[in-house]
């Protein structure tokens, strides 16, 4: 549970929202400011993402920017075509859940953000203990948690992609892809059928597709 303290009453995230949690607890003076750092906020103005861990990544972060910062050293780096690169690292823990993130730069240009929280038990998170409810629990708090920061989604039906009346009940909220779209940004929160993973996407306009293109003409991108 998250909470504040307001003129000697408890106020929880849950009687307000995270949302209305945020917004209530910016507004406090200096004096009876209650700590969010452990909590999780995008801003719907830019995408800039504050991380329970103090990690706070914004579009304009360069690869050489992100190297400056004390998570890179633990960083997990994999290596795509040219010049892509992800880095994943430890986002910190939020509602008694371990989270990660994974920065996809171009060059030295952020195009993308992963997160996924990790429902799995730490020493046995791998793919011998691989489990569709576990990946439907994540897909739910996943959906929750983006709710509350970003609003109301739009909701994409996937069934399509399954023999869902095969698929129990309570895996099907696999099958929904989830989109919140802002002005510099967009999100969504899915299931891959491919791969297994289920993760929440943050994308920085065209970047992507720029990127693409940038590889297939060998030319450097910029922001």
């Amino acid at each position: 549970m998250i909470a504040g303290c307001n003129e000697g009453r408890t106020i929880t995230c849950t009687e307000v929202g995270l949302a209305g949690f945020l917004k209530w607890n910016i507004n406090r003076p200096d004096s009876v400011m209650c700590n969010v750092m452990a909590m999780m906020r995008i801003d719907p103005n830019c995408g800039t993402i504050y991380f329970p861990s103090n990690l706070v990544v914004s579009s304009d972060l360069t690869l050489d920017g992100f190297r400056q910062l004390p998570c890179f050293e633990g960083s997990r780096i994999s290596r795509g075509a040219g010049d892509f690169v992800h880095h994943q690292v430890a986002a910190g823990s939020f509602h008694d859940v371990p989270w990660n993130a994974s920065l996809c730069f171009y060059g030295q240009v952020l195009l993308s953000v992963t997160v996924a929280a990790n429902l799995y038990p730490q020493d046995k998170s791998d793919w011998s203990n691989y489990s569709l409810d576990i990946e439907a629990d994540t897909k739910r708090l996943h959906d929750n948690v983006m709710s509350d920061l970003l609003g109301i989604p739009k909701v994409h039906d996937r069934s399509e992609l399954v023999r869902i009346h095969k698929m129990p009940a309570y895996q099907r909220v696999l099958t929904q892809s989830l989109c919140w779209t802002f002005d510099q940004f967009g999100v969504s929160s899915d299931h891959d059928f491919r791969d297994g993973s289920t993760s929440v996407l943050l994308r920085y306009g065209d970047r992507h597709e720029r990127a693409l293109a940038a590889h297939k003409s060998a030319t450097v991108l910029t922001p």
